[in-house]
């Protein structure tokens, strides 16, 4: 007995520190970051110096602050559209980490009931399971735990966080083009040249290619062309959390499924097993 509750302690723990480990790594995310970054965004006196992070905003923010201070460019209306859409990032990150507490919280929970279950079929009938068999249970249900967040980081990276140089190389460019910079340094400074975008962005980075092309013949730019580049960025990249998060409730339930119910399964069949049955 002694031994089965150190086996679910350690499930247990191990869950926890998974789950401390992905709230850590979202530290950005929350709402005491997200109101100070509102609220430094929204000062008349504002430095680049230790800026309030928010998902990859702040980052933004800051290399624009920087431009301000060494070409004086023009920042207030990317900094209204970047407030704007950080509003809308909040709410879904708050969804986001509804849905990870859910998971943590019902693997958890589904997975102590296995162990309850698995004491009380040994208790009632009489019988004791095999010592490696409890470790491959106890191990497969934390490399569950463990998988999914891994996935959970590594999707949300090639998802989302990829939006940040998209973003930051669109702002820096439109700042620097509009203060009248030469075109090969606003190039370099921006990196928009260099942008690598997934296939599902590659329409929005061919119209960038042309915008930066349209400026290096013709040496102008269309204001309203190249703010509804940066529209449909702000789209696309509202598509990609929604796509995220419906992607994270399906994997959310096939890891349930195959991790833990399974376990459940697996035990009844032991007992089965227990018998000849």
């Amino acid at each position: 007995m002694f031994l089965y509750i150190c086996l679910i302690a350690i499930t247990y723990v191990l869950l926890n520190e998974f789950l401390q480990l992905n709230f850590k790594s979202l530290k950005y995310h929350t709402k005491n970051n997200y109101y100070g970054f509102v609220q430094a965004i929204r000062s008349p006196h504002l430095s680049e110096s230790q800026f309030p992070q928010f998902l990859f905003y702040g980052k933004i923010v800051e290399e624009l602050l920087i431009l301000k201070r060494k070409f004086g460019v023009k920042i207030n209306e990317a900094l209204r559209e970047i407030r704007k859409s950080a509003r809308i990032s909040f709410k879904s990150e708050k969804e986001i980490k509804q849905e990870l507490f859910g998971f943590y919280f019902q693997y958890t929970l589904i997975a102590g009931f296995t162990w309850i279950f698995l004491f009380r079929l040994e208790a009632s009938l009489e019988i004791q399971f095999p010592l490696l068999v409890l470790r491959i249970l106890a191990t497969w249900q934390v490399f569950g735990g463990a998988l999914f967040t891994g996935l959970f980081f590594y999707l949300k990276k090639i998802k989302i966080n990829c939006f940040r140089d998209i973003f930051l190389s669109l702002y820096l460019f439109r700042a620097l083009i509009l203060s009248s910079r030469p075109i090969t340094e606003v190039v370099k400074i921006s990196n928009i040249n260099n942008l690598e975008l997934k296939k599902n962005l590659k329409v929005l980075q061919r119209q960038i290619y042309e915008l930066v092309n349209q400026i290096k013949n013709y040496g102008k730019v269309s204001r309203d062309e190249f703010d509804q580049i940066i529209f449909e960025a702000w789209d696309s990249f509202d598509e990609e959390v929604e796509k995220f998060k419906k992607l994270l409730v399906a994997i959310k339930l096939l890891f349930i499924l195959f991790f833990v119910f399974t376990g459940f399964l697996f035990v009844i069949f032991l007992s089965f097993k227990s018998f000849n049955l």
